[in-house]
């Protein structure tokens, strides 16, 4: 007889890949106008889906890489 061992209610921790404008903003530390900014100028990658901004968490930890003093 093969034994099953419930599963139910355990579910496993995923890190996040995209974060929203205001994750992103708090992960950074940064106001909203300063994203835009980078938005705008095209230094920081994003995806706009059905009115709302999306960032790669990948990206974001890039752009503090490259830009350590």
């Amino acid at each position: 007889m093969k034994q099953t061992t419930n599963r139910v209610g355990m579910v496993a921790e995923v890190e996040k890949v995209w974060l929203s404008n205001k994750e992103a903003q708090k992960y950074l530390g940064v106001s909203e106008t300063w994203l835009e900014r980078k938005r705008v100028t095209l230094r920081l990658h994003f995806s706009h889906i059905d009115k709302k901004i999306w960032y790669l968490k990948s990206d974001l930890d890039k752009m503090i890489r490259q830009n350590m003093v």
